[in-house]
C-alpha cells in the first residue's frame, strides 16, 4: 500500500509526512489504529490518552483515534510506529500470524486476503500477518507455526520498523485498498460454540419458514438478486443508514456502538453490526441482554419504534425491514390511493387506518399486484403504535362497519363469516 501524500501532514517534518499519511489512510479503512515505540512491539506511552490518571490505549478500543491525535504521534516523534486493535474496534479484523517459521499445515485454509510482511527468516520462509474479517470475538490461539491474533492483540502494521531493522510492508498487490479483508476461514474459530459466523435464521426461525408457503419464503428469504428486500439484508449502507435512524452513532461495519433497544440503556458501546458470507448484515448484541446474541437489523428498527424488544417472524421482519429503509429514505414506498376518512373519525382508527395503507405501500415493493394483507390484531398493535390490541380490533370494526376496509380470504374473496379477521383490503366507505 502505498498512501497518497494527506495534505493534513503537510506541516510535519520530512520524514514523518509519508508515515503519517499512511497512518492517516489506515483509520480511514477502518483500523483502530494505537501508537508505538520506534522499532519495538510496545505502546508508545507517552502519546496515550490517558485512563483514571495513567497512559492507557485501552481508551482507543472503544472510539478510534482522531485525524488529530494521528498528526500528533508523528509530530512528537517522525519514528513513531503504529499497530491495529484486532477485533471488534477494527470491524472484526484479526490476524493469522505466521511467525515461527514451521510449515502450515495445508488443512488450514488460507484464503488470499489483506498481508503484511514483517520478515524472511534465513530458512527463506514467509512471515507476516494475514488479515481476516470475523464475526464474534476470536481469542489469541497459539499454534506451532504461529498465532491466531484476536481479541485486543495489538498487530504492528506498516509503516513500522521491526526491532530487527527491517520495515514492514504490505505484501505486493494485497494491501489494504488493493484487496478486500477475506472472511475469516471457519477454522480460525477453533470450535468454540456460538463464535462461528451466526446464521440469519435461528433454530426457531427455521421452523416458522416451514409454515410459509414457499412461494412466500422465496419472496421473503432468497430474493432475486436486485429486488428490495436483497438490497436491504446485503447493503452495508443500508444497515448503517437504519441503525442510525434508530439512534446509534455509527458509521461503519464492525464499529461498536451504544445499543438502542429499549431497556438495555448501555453506557458504552455494545452493538455491531457484521456482513456474513452470503452478505446478510446482522447485529451483534454483545451483552445478550434479551437472551438472543445476534439480531436482524429490522428486529432492533421495530423494538424502537414499538418501545419494547422485539423477535418477529419471518413475514413481520420482511415489512419491518422495508418500513426502516423506507423512514431511512432508502427506498420510496409507492403511494396507496385510499377514500379518506371523515373528520370525527377517533385517533385510535386513524392511527390503524394510516398502518394499513403504509404495509399495503410496502409490500408493493416486492409484489405489486397485490391488493390485500395479512394485518392481525398483535401485528397492528405495535405496527400502529396503538399498544392495544383491544383497540386495535375496535378501530378495525369502526372501518369495516363502514365499507373503509373488507375482510378478505387469501384468495382475495370477500370473507363474511369469520370469527378471527386477519386478511384485508380496502373498500368502498358507504356514506
Amino acid at each position: 500500500m502505498s498512501a497518497a501524500f494527506d495534505l493534513r501532514a503537510a506541516s510535519l517534518p520530512l520524514p514523518a509526512r509519508s508515515r503519517a499519511s499512511e497512518a492517516l489512510a489506515l483509520a480511514r479503512l477502518g483500523f483502530a489504529l494505537v501508537p508505538m515505540m520506534p522499532r519495538s512491539k510496545k505502546p508508545y506511552y507517552d502519546l496515550l490518552p490517558k485512563e483514571n490518571g495513567r497512559p492507557s490505549w485501552q481508551p482507543l478500543a472503544l472510539r478510534p483515534a482522531s485525524d488529530a491525535e494521528i498528526l500528533a504521534w508523528f509530530a512528537a516523534d517522525p519514528e513513531c510506529g503504529i499497530a491495529a486493535i484486532m477485533g471488534k474496534p477494527s470491524g472484526g479484523i484479526v490476524a493469522v500470524d505466521v511467525d515461527h517459521g514451521a510449515e502450515v499445515p495445508p488443512s488450514l485454509i488460507l484464503t488470499p486476503t489483506v498481508s503484511g510482511d514483517s520478515s524472511e527468516g534465513s530458512d527463506g520462509r514467509w512471515r507476516g500477518h494475514l488479515f481476516y474479517r470475523a464475526a464474534g470475538a476470536v481469542r489469541k490461539q497459539r499454534h506451532p507455526w504461529g498465532e491466531v491474533l484476536g481479541e485486543g492483540c495489538l498487530v504492528v502494521l506498516p509503516p513500522s520498523i521491526h526491532p530487527n531493522g527491517h520495515p514492514y510492508t504490505w505484501t505486493e498487490g494485497l494491501g489494504p485498498g488493493e484487496v478486500d479483508v477475506a472472511p475469516a476461514p471457519d477454522w480460525i474459530y477453533d470450535g468454540r460454540a456460538g463464535a462461528r459466523l451466526p446464521d440469519a435464521l435461528n433454530a426457531r426461525d427455521r421452523e416458522r419458514v416451514q409454515q410459509v408457503p414457499s412461494e412466500a419464503r422465496t419472496i421473503l428469504f432468497s430474493p432475486h438478486r436486485g429486488s428490495p428486500l436483497d438490497f436491504l439484508m446485503r447493503d452495508p449502507e443500508a444497515a448503517l443508514a437504519i441503525m442510525r435512524k434508530c439512534g446509534a452513532r455509527v458509521a461503519r461495519l464492525g464499529q461498536a456502538f451504544c445499543c438502542p433497544i429499549p431497556g438495555h440503556d448501555e453506557r458504552r458501546p455494545s452493538m455491531a453490526l457484521y456482513q456474513q458470507p452470503d452478505g446478510a448484515i446482522l447485529c451483534h448484541d454483545f451483552h445478550a441482554r434479551d437472551g438472543v446474541e445476534w439480531l436482524a437489523v429490522p428486529d432492533v428498527f421495530a423494538s424502537v419504534v414499538t418501545g419494547k424488544p422485539q423477535r418477529l417472524t419471518p413475514g413481520e421482519r420482511a415489512v419491518w425491514h422495508l418500513r426502516a429503509a423506507a423512514e431511512a429514505k432508502i427506498v420510496q414506498p409507492p403511494t396507496v390511493a385510499a377514500a379518506p376518512l371523515p373528520a370525527d373519525a377517533p385517533d385510535s382508527v386513524r392511527a390503524y387506518y394510516q398502518g394499513f395503507l403504509r404495509l399495503l405501500a410496502l409490500r408493493a415493493l416486492y409484489d405489486g399486484t397485490q391488493t390485500a394483507a395479512p394485518f392481525s390484531w398483535r401485528f397492528a398493535a405495535g405496527w400502529c403504535g396503538i399498544g392495544s390490541p383491544n383497540t386495535v380490533q375496535k378501530a378495525a370494526a369502526w372501518l369495516l362497519a363502514r365499507g373503509y376496509l373488507v375482510a378478505v380470504r387469501p384468495d382475495g374473496t370477500e370473507d363474511r363469516g369469520s370469527r378471527s379477521v386477519t386478511m384485508f383490503a380496502l373498500g368502498r366507505p358507504r356514506d
